[in-house]
């Protein structure tokens, strides 16, 4: 899921391939990138400050080997 940083307002949402990539296609900008899986912790990537091409990696966690084994929360704010 793709979030504007300053408005909170939700800009797109996206599935991954087979090989677990994903894109979004964004004006310059501050964005927070949601990360969401069954019986994986959901993760936050705030603040990715967009002025080129930009590429991250997201690593995510199975809930088992989470802090608090269990999801955390949805809500970006």
């Amino acid at each position: 899921m793709l979030v504007n940083a300053e408005s909170g307002v939700v800009l797109h949402r996206a599935y991954t391939d087979k090989a677990g990539e994903f894109s979004f296609t964004v004006d310059r900008g501050s964005y927070n990138v949601g990360t969401f899986k069954p019986e994986y912790a959901n993760a936050w990537h705030k603040g990715i400050i967009v002025d080129a091409d930009v590429s991250i990696q997201i690593e995510m966690e199975p809930k088992a080997f989470s802090d608090d084994g269990e999801s955390a929360s949805d809500d970006c704010e």
